[in-house]
């Protein structure tokens, strides 16, 4: 919800209030005023600490007579700096009179030892500075109030853009993002199919799964390779040695025993070793074909062999080759439907409508800060007959203008 318009109102009249309390006319310079009442505050801070040790220090050791009275003339070197400061701003207008008589005013004052009588003279000054605290905090409410604004008027504009982006996209089809779905699940249907195919194929004994291999070619199934020199030599052994009866899992088992453990099971530890130990890579890879690629559904070929594993391989071999035909379509569809529906679920709770009228509102609410920001306080004073102004400045200082 954005903030009441009066609240607004109130902050740019409260600085507009206090612009009108610190500056005397327009084009008044901000920064060197400010500057100058801080330093001719710091001036009478720093006399009355001098007229509070004065007392004191007549008392006092020799050497800290002498470091009092040097005190004293660096502040009073300080002060004809400042005069001189105070002229040059005076007449380059970045002061106005009002403000630079009083300073002058208070500054005679001290000079004259009435550090008493300047502090209540400065009165005003101080005023000033706690004005010009309160007109900071206040430029900084509406700074804060600005980038709020800001920013949900540039979350608006995104949300306009969506709305034009949703007006441009065509009407979804849901018969192409069925079909997405629907493949989607048959293709988990499918992952349990190959697990319990993989999961008979590797409960075979070795020895057959090494026939049905080369008779159905499951190498070009993602099946691991081994060379047929390999697989004979390995049926052989494992025939002939009693092992025969063995599946993967076993085999894989027993390669991985200690030799302590070989030699109590067999007799024959070098020939195992050499026929089956030597080979355990690519016995686990058969112990590990879940994590392979066989079978995988985009693996050519896999649809056919499911097909033939079982009905309902058969079955989702069927529906998942149909849908194939339009898959990329499908997906492309499917994806799409996707980002609209992200785009709808952004906007859901707001009208295209609402938010132009909203950004309007937003408008209006900026002008009413950014219109009274640049703003010049008061009326203007004109200040006629400068140079004899000036001149009064400079009196007050025992000063006189040269041209």
């Amino acid at each position: 919800m954005l903030p009441e318009k009066k609240e607004f109102e109130s902050l740019v009249r409260e600085k507009r209030e206090l612009g009108l309390e610190i500056f005397a006319r327009d084009g008044e310079d901000r920064e060197a005023l400010i500057g100058a009442c801080e330093e001719i505050a710091g001036i009478i801070a720093d006399f009355e600490e001098i007229v509070a040790k004065k007392d004191r220090v007549e008392h006092a050791a020799f050497a800290t007579k002498v470091k009092f009275s040097r005190k004293v003339r660096r502040k009073s070197k300080d002060i004809g700096r400042f005069e001189q400061s105070l002229v040059t701003d005076f007449d380059s207008k970045r002061i106005s009179l009002p403000h630079a008589r009083k300073m002058a005013e208070v500054l005679r004052l001290i000079k004259e030892n009435k550090v008493q009588k300047a502090a209540e003279t400065a009165g005003e000054i101080y005023r000033l500075l706690e004005a010009a605290d309160k007109l900071e905090e206040v430029e900084r409410r509406i700074s804060e109030q600005k980038e709020q604004l800001k920013k949900a008027q540039n979350r608006n504009k995104e949300r306009l853009s969506l709305f034009v982006a949703l007006e441009a996209e065509p009407p979804v089809d849901n018969v192409a993002v069925a079909r997405r779905e629907k493949r989607v699940g048959l293709g988990r249907q499918y992952k349990e199919v190959r697990e319990d195919c993989i999961a008979r194929l590797k409960n075979l004994p070795i020895i057959e799964l090494l026939k049905k291999a080369r008779e159905e070619q499951l190498w070009g199934l993602g099946f691991p390779a081994i060379p047929k020199e390999d697989s004979n030599s390995l049926s052989s052994y494992l025939q002939s040695s009693g092992f025969g009866g063995m599946s993967a899992p076993q085999l894989a088992k027993l390669a991985n025993a200690s030799w302590q453990r070989l030699a109590h099971e067999m007799a024959d530890v070098g020939g195992f070793r050499r026929e089956v130990a030597s080979r355990r890579g690519w016995i686990e890879g058969v112990v590990g074909l879940e994590k392979s690629g066989f079978l995988l559904l985009e693996n050519e070929g896999s649809l056919a062999y499911i097909s033939n594993f079982s009905g309902k391989g058969a079955d989702i071999a069927r529906e998942l080759g149909e849908l194939g035909k339009t898959a990329a379509l499908d997906d492309a569809e499917w994806g799409r439907a996707e980002r609209v529906g992200g785009i709808t679920a952004q906007l859901s709770g707001f009208g295209k409508e609402g938010i132009g009228k909203e950004q309007e509102e937003i408008e209006g609410l900026l002008m009413v800060l950014e219109g009274k920001a640049g703003a010049e306080f008061g009326q203007g004073k004109n200040e006629k007959g400068q140079g004899g102004v000036v001149n009064s400045i400079l009196g007050l200082f025992g000063m006189k203008k040269q041209g």
